[in-house]
């Protein structure tokens, strides 16, 4: 059976979704003036109990120093995790314009198309966030692709017994990236200057 939803309830709704995020700036604010006055003020809220971990805390002392954009606490997805370590600026051009996602067109080129970033699959999202929360343009979005794609192949290529590097005719080849102790380097030396 189908209802009708009339236009009055959800337009409260959504006054009531936005006067919660208002609610969770106000909270922000304040708990930068309580954290500001007195830096134990963590534990002296956390003990007074309401469920609130030093997670929810560090979350809303980071609304109130206008780090985090309060709508990134609404959804769960891993496009507004990794969004959350963004500038400000870059979360809510993210959440109001959505984010550039690469994709190859048929020539190789550089195309893309505009994902929510609530629909972001891991992959995706790794595509898209380098480290520290900058997001990247298609173009190196499609070299992280390629760099990936390379490394996939190296490792495919290589047994898990292969070595590291091989010795032969008085040169040293590396197999793959390797990091070499010290005896590793004089062993490969004494193998090298063998006649």
């Amino acid at each position: 059976m189908k209802t009708t939803i009339s236009h009055n309830k959800v337009n409260r709704f959504h006054k009531l979704v936005s006067d919660g995020v208002a609610a969770w700036t106000k909270a922000g604010k304040l708990l930068v003036e309580i954290v500001d006055a007195d830096p134990d003020a963590y534990d002296l809220i956390i003990m007074e109990g309401h469920g609130i971990t030093r997670a929810h805390l560090a979350k809303f002392e980071a609304i109130g120093r206008g780090s985090l954009e309060p709508r990134l606490l609404l959804n769960g997805s891993i496009g507004y995790h990794k969004l959350q370590s963004s500038p400000l600026s870059t979360q809510q051009n993210a959440l109001d314009n959505g984010i550039q996602l690469y994709e190859a067109d048929t020539e190789g080129g550089i195309t893309h198309r505009i994902v929510r970033p609530e629909d972001l699959s891991p992959f995706e999202a790794s595509q898209v966030f380098a480290p520290g929360g900058t997001v990247r343009s298609p173009e190196e979005q499609k070299a992280y692709l390629a760099k990936r794609e390379s490394r996939k192949r190296i490792t495919n290529t290589r047994t898990l017994d292969a070595p590291d590097y091989d010795i032969k005719r008085g040169k040293v080849t590396f197999n793959a990236g390797c990091s070499l102790n010290a005896s590793q380097v004089a062993g490969i030396l004494q193998e090298l200057t063998k006649k």
